[in-house]
């Protein structure tokens, strides 16, 4: 897993907003490697390439999210087809999760708070549909029927064991190993993914990013959660962030930030009769320059009265640091490991 600094602002520039760009990055060819040796004397080195990669969707479920998780969904065999090629020929697993983490304001959502989610879209026609608009926002055919065909809304995984849980169990994920896949005859992971990954429009519109992907990386390590056993202790991890917001990731003992009730120090407008997403960008992010277009934007605690720079245990939004923590703990201990 490689890793470099996260930022909230960086979340805005994910997926959710480059879709086409994203795959289109994949299809660049491959080049050779040329090496000058010199040697007197022949020797033979053998090499243990990894081919195993853990790769974990965090999917945006905001009312804004119809368009783009059916272009996600439509340019998915893009992704396959690097995994696949024959110079990477990639043991993959494929877990999906959305952003929702629940809030104060959305009292009339289900959050999944890191579960992986593996159903068929076509089984969750409700879930497309946002009733925070006038008229309702209805995405069902665009991000799902137009992907996904009918026959596939029962679709699961076949059983299959893992490192911790030898006994064969339908799983919470894709997995292609060795060529052979957790699916049933005749479907592909494109199909599988086009039908599992469209995650509906009925989440919270405060997005926990990157609380939602704590949240699941650490229910791996769980029991009996459909996490278990997903990340194998040898594999390259990888997240990908689908989303158009600015990461929410709120610490809940400061849930009063959106309290109309509470001083609104947060709120874009503080006379409004309800917070907006610019809560989540007002309490953890510090700008430069403005007012208009701002020189530099970087992340930053701020505590319940808006103050700057506190200790993480007074920050309104989770600090940083816990992720890029867990993320860094997750990279030493693969590099601790002799392959083999």
């Amino acid at each position: 897993m490689k890793l470099s600094t996260l930022t909230r602002i960086g979340l805005l520039t994910c997926v959710g907003a480059a879709l086409p760009s994203l795959f289109g990055c994949l299809d660049h060819p491959l080049k050779p490697v040329e090496y000058d040796k010199a040697q007197e004397e022949q020797e033979t080195v053998d090499l243990a390439v990894n081919k195993d990669v853990d790769i974990l969707f965090v999917i945006d479920n905001s009312g804004s999210m119809g368009e783009e998780q059916g272009t996600l969904a439509a340019n998915f065999s893009k992704f396959i087809e690097v995994l696949e090629r024959p110079k990477v020929k990639a043991n993959y697993r494929i877990g999906v999760t959305t952003t929702d983490n629940g809030n104060p304001q959305c009292n009339g959502t289900t959050p999944e708070g890191g579960k992986l989610r593996l159903t068929s879209c076509r089984s969750r026609e409700s879930e497309f549909t946002f009733t925070g608009t006038n008229p309702q926002t209805v995405k069902f055919d665009e991000a799902c029927a137009s992907v996904c065909p009918d026959t596939l809304a029962n679709l699961d995984t076949i059983p299959t064991s893992t490192e911790d849980d030898p006994e064969p169990k339908s799983r919470a994920w894709i997995e292609s190993i060795e060529g052979k896949t957790n699916l049933p005859d005749g479907v592909s992971t494109t199909q599988a993914f086009q039908c599992f990954g469209p995650q509906g429009i009925n989440g919270c519109g405060f997005e926990s990013q990157l609380e939602s992907m704590w949240k699941s990386l650490q229910l791996m390590e769980v029991s009996g959660s459909p996490n278990f056993g997903f990340r194998r202790k040898n594999a390259i991890l990888s997240v990908v962030i689908v989303t158009d917001e600015a990461d929410c990731s709120l610490d809940p003992d400061y849930g009063t930030i959106f309290d109309p009730n509470g001083n609104r120090v947060f709120w874009s407008d503080p006379n409004s009769n309800f917070p907006t997403s610019a809560v989540c960008w007002n309490a953890g992010v510090k700008c430069e320059g403005g007012p208009g277009t701002y020189t530099s934007c970087d992340p930053v605690n701020k505590d319940v009265d808006g103050n700057e720079g506190v200790p993480d245990d007074q920050a309104v939004l989770f600090p940083l640091s816990k992720y890029i923590d867990l993320l860094q703990t997750i990279e030493n201990d693969k590099q601790s490991r002799v392959p083999g």
